[in-house]
Formats: structure tokens, sequence, C-alpha cells
């Protein structure tokens, strides 16, 4: 499939990342990760674990949409309310945040409001070439084993918040390697780890 470029570039990203959210250096990092990976999948499908109010996912529609495969990208949340690992406080309303800002930046993911692992049982969206995990709390190995079966081979799997060990991000590598299925455990930096699945 030959790329086809559009508008929705990293610059726009941030134009319109610092219109409507409030950008930290971290902030303007993660984007530009995660459009980075969105940009170089070439097929199936685009998973986002953690909504929020919609930032990443916006990063993510824009990396695939500019990399001229428009893929589908579909992102999950049960829009409860906590406080996350950072001290951030979630919040149901969150959910209507982020829809209005899709409606903005002229994208259209597909929004699943359930638990992770519910989602996951449930999923029948195709094979899944990135899962992005950016939920803000703690990272359960039972919320990416359930959604392993669902990743292509070859398909990424992508998680923020890993640099503290407290937040079990470290289980879930670990947890992946003893299954032999996973390889190629790469450390883009500031915050993220990134693992291909090969078999």
């Amino acid at each position: 499939m030959a790329r086809r470029k559009n508008r929705f570039g990293l610059e726009q990203l941030k134009k319109f990342a610092e219109r409507h959210y409030l950008m930290t250096d971290g902030r303007y990092t993660k984007i530009s990760v995660v459009y980075q990976f969105a940009y170089n999948m070439e097929n199936g499908v685009i998973v986002e674990l953690g909504t929020g109010c919609g930032l990443s996912t916006v990063a993510l529609c824009y990396g695939t949409n500019y990399g001229g495969y428009s893929l589908p990208v579909h992102t999950v949340d049960h829009f409860v309310s906590f406080k996350g690992w950072s001290g951030e406080e979630y919040v149901p309303e969150n959910k209507y945040t982020a829809m209005e800002r899709f409606e903005k930046a002229g994208i259209d993911p597909i929004m699943h409001e359930d638990d992770f692992e519910d989602a996951a049982q449930e999923w029948k969206g195709g094979e899944i070439s990135l899962l992005f995990w950016d939920a803000g709390s703690y990272l359960m190995e039972s919320h990416i084993a359930a959604w392993m079966n669902h990743v292509a081979i070859g398909g990424i799997i992508l998680l923020h918040d890993t640099p503290d060990m407290r937040l079990g991000t470290k289980r879930v590598v670990d947890m992946l390697y003893k299954e032999g299925k996973y390889s190629d455990a790469q450390y883009p930096g500031n915050g993220f780890t990134s693992i291909l699945k090969v078999c």
C-alpha cells in the first residue's frame, strides 16, 4: 500500500496540542514517540489502552494518517475516577473532553468504554499491529496478557511509564520474554519500552 501524505503532520499535532492541552516537556516527548510509531505501521489496527482526555489518541491518529496508511485507531478506557501513579486525577468526564477534542482534531477513533480485560475478551477488531499502554495506573500482567493473542506477528507492544519499577512494567516485560514469543526489546528512552512479537 502506497503512502499518501495529508495535513496530519507532527508540527500540526504539536500546534493542536498547544491549543487544547496543558503541555509539558514530557507530553511533547510522548506525543512525538507515539506519533512516530503510528506513522511506521503499515497494516493491522492500532489499540490504545488508556484514553484519558485523548492526547495520545490524537497523536496515534495523526501519525497513521500522515504516514499514509490511515489504520483504524481504537482507544479503550473505563472512564472511572482514580488517581494515577503521578498524582494526576482521572474522572468520568474525561470521556466527553476526549470526544470533543477528537472532533476538533478532525479524527474519528473507535472508543471502547470498558475494562481492559473485558474489552480484550470481546475484541473483534482484527489483528493489532501496535498496542499502546498508557493508562496512568499500575500495570498488571493480566492487562497485557489479555490482549496478546490479538497482536499480530511482527506487531509492537509499546509501554509508557516504564522507568519506575514499582509500576509493574518490568514484570510485564519479564512475562513476555518467558513466553518465548517476544524479542528485540528497545528502549526509545523518555519512559518508553517497545517489544516485538516474533512468533
